[in-house]
């Protein structure tokens, strides 16, 4: 079985510019080095698979209402503050204040529901799963008012691949300047097709 294996260590910024819609932010990427976090909280296990986290570390199927996790932080998103965000598997977060939905899809950023599919940032929406050795987890880093809230997938796979895949990617949420960053780490990824891997993977921002 043939591999592809390469290293990103890029870091892909959005930062608003005017408190518009989501096509008022300003792109940039640049390369750096893929920096693990490592003793934060972790969400689910080695066998997730579709789940989401919102407000709750196991992990449950999609739709779910809750209040979710807390930022550390006021964060501008699209021109409105939010002080919570919740977790699809399936690559990206979903941002909230209060009760708020978070759904199941593999194109959050195209999926023309409204509900639980508003305040997206997906920096790999796609149909992944855990394995042996994955880690999904988040962390808040720094002190205010520099601080970064982490979203971390580590050795996750497109589904119903048998391995030899291994993608590792960050979300970053930063105060200062309510940036958010997309970082990619090392990914290794087979040549293997299978027919539910026709969706594709979007990478973006979703306002309300």
């Amino acid at each position: 079985m043939k591999t592809l294996k390469f290293t990103l260590l890029i870091f892909v910024t959005f930062t608003l510019t005017i408190y518009s819609q989501t096509g008022s932010y300003t792109f940039s990427s640049s390369s750096g080095t893929f920096s693990a976090i490592t003793g934060g909280t972790v969400l689910g296990t080695t066998a997730n698979d579709d789940h989401v986290f919102n407000n709750n570390t196991t992990g449950e199927a999609p739709p779910q209402s809750d209040i979710g996790f807390p930022i550390g932080f006021s964060f501008n998103y699209n021109g409105t503050f939010y002080d919570r965000f919740a977790v699809n598997n399936n690559g990206w977060i979903l941002l909230g204040s209060g009760t708020f939905t978070i759904g199941g899809t593999y194109t959050p950023i195209s999926n023309i529901a409204s509900s639980g599919f508003a305040n997206i940032i997906s920096a790999l929406g796609r149909d992944l799963q855990a394995q042996t050795g994955s880690e999904l987890s988040y962390k808040l880093t720094g002190s205010s008012p520099n601080q970064t809230l982490v979203i971390q997938w580590i050795n996750y796979k497109r589904y119903n691949i048998a391995s030899g895949e291994s993608f590792n990617f960050q979300i970053r949420l930063n105060e200062s300047n309510n940036s958010v960053e997309f970082v990619y780490g090392v990914v290794t990824t087979t040549n293997t097709s299978t027919s539910t891997q026709n969706n594709p993977t979007q990478l973006g921002l979703r306002g309300l």
